[in-house]
Parts: structure tokens; sequence; C-alpha cells
């Protein structure tokens, strides 16, 4: 797959390009789901495939110290904020009752 250009990759889908273990963990890794196409696999692969040696043991992985929000958005937004940009997050939400 990573060897063939997406044109000859043409409109397949990963349905069934993978049965294994590593598909599993791919797809969890990246959320490919089985409607993907074949090239956007690819691209992934082309991608990230210098963390190869790292994803067995999850040392190719980086975390942030804190949620991605608290890491991320909060500062972006303060960063934002400082600098004069008007921020308005309009969150909705309802909660169910869990079954």
């Amino acid at each position: 797959m990573i060897m063939k250009t997406e044109e000859s990759l043409g409109n397949q889908t990963i349905d069934g390009f993978f049965d294994s273990n590593f598909w599993a963990y791919w797809a969890t890794m990246f959320a490919n789901e089985k409607w993907h196409s074949v090239a956007y696999m690819r691209r992934y692969a082309m991608r990230f495939i210098y963390h190869n040696d790292g994803l067995p043991d999850f040392t190719a992985l980086k975390f942030n110290k804190y949620n991605q929000y608290d890491s991320m958005v909060k500062p972006i937004i303060a960063y934002l904020e400082d600098h004069g940009v008007d921020v308005n997050l309009i969150l909705q939400f309802a909660i169910s009752k869990w079954i």
C-alpha cells in the first residue's frame, strides 16, 4: 500500500484490507474507519511511518501534561484574548440518563 500511488489505489476502501491485530491497533491510534479510502490510510502511514519503532511500547507517543483542553485550548484562547480577539464559545449539551 505504501509503495503504490494514490491514483493506483483508486476508490478502494480499507474494509477487509486488514484483518489483524495491526489493523485494530492502527485504526484505534489514527481513527481510521472501515469506510475510509485506502489512499487516506496510506497518507497516515506515510506521515507517521517513522514512529513505527516506538509503537509497540508507546514511546513514540507524546502526551500532554494535562488534558487537551487545559493543555491546548485554554492557552490558545488566553493568547487570542490577550491580543484583542473576542472569543465566544457556544457550548450546547444535554445530560441523558446512562443505561
